[in-house]
């Protein structure tokens, strides 16, 4: 059994591929629990533009670090927070499923210095790039139709009380979103207009984001991990129509074997 290090399992890539969901497969198959490693869900408002789980889609699975932090704070105490969640876990003898791609906090979560801090299994995710970019236009859409603009509305009413000098850098405010729609929030005239310039500029800001996600992935995440012979899967998701066969259930069955691994006894691994 693998003693040196305790076992974590990592689902990341860009944002728009389904990490949550198959996050919570994973975690359903395992008896675990999802730790959210995404530095705009901890929010307790903006629950529509950062694209957080509903209690429907986390189907029973608890999720950690989501929902906490009022609107103008910043996530500062995350890394320990999260490292105390997880240390729980493994008392628990469960194994934490960490779920997201927040460059910001991946990276001082996981390695120190460079070197691993776990005995990690990391899944990440990948799609065609002009599959991802019609998924993520899709899902601004879809954003649009689920109340968008109310919560941003309320979002912009906390602004007034909250924030000072409209410092989008800070809070809720920098989520992709609140400043495309910044202007047709402020105006009383060629509201129609601005509308339909907030959902572009969203759309193309959330693309970006996403290109700049796999760049840091290919360049700066992956490297490390295969210098230290992390074990690291990646998995195609463009073709969304067969998930559950060549997503979902190849992800269970790789993290049940890696499991299986962990907990047979016998020589020691190292990691």
């Amino acid at each position: 059994m693998i003693e040196s290090k305790q076992p974590v399992i990592v689902i990341t890539g860009p944002t728009g591929l389904e990490k949550t969901k198959l996050g919570v497969a994973i975690a359903k198959a395992l008896q675990s629990e999802v730790l959210s490693i995404d530095s705009l869900q901890v929010y307790n408002v903006g629950h529509i533009m950062t694209a957080k789980a509903t209690i429907k889609e986390m189907d029973g699975i608890k999720h950690h670090l989501v929902d906490y932090l009022p609107a103008e704070k910043e996530p500062d105490d995350f890394s320990r927070s999260a490292s105390t969640i997880i240390d729980d876990l493994h008392r628990r003898k469960c194994v934490p499923v960490l779920v997201g791609g927040s460059t910001s906090l991946l990276a001082p979560l996981l390695l120190d210095n460079c070197k691993p801090l776990y005995h990690m299994l990391v899944l990440v995710l990948q799609s065609s790039e002009p599959k991802l970019y019609t998924t993520l236009d899709t899902r601004v859409d879809q954003m649009m139709e689920n109340g968008l603009l109310d919560e941003l509305r309320t979002i912009y009413s906390l602004e007034e009380k909250l924030l000072e000098a409209n410092d989008f850098s800070r809070g809720i405010w920098k989520a992709i979103g609140y400043r495309e729609f910044y202007p047709y929030l402020r105006s009383e005239t060629s509201r129609d207009d601005l509308l339909l310039l907030g959902r572009s500029q969203m759309k193309m800001r959330t693309k970006i984001y996403a290109k700049a996600q796999v760049a840091w992935l290919d360049t700066q995440l992956i490297p490390v991990l295969l210098e230290h012979r992390i074990s690291l899967h990646r998995l195609d998701v463009t073709d969304t129509e067969h998930w559950v066969n060549d997503v979902e259930s190849t992800a269970i069955d790789i993290c049940l074997a890696w499991h299986m691994e962990l907990t047979m006894p016998g020589e020691q691994k190292s990691v």
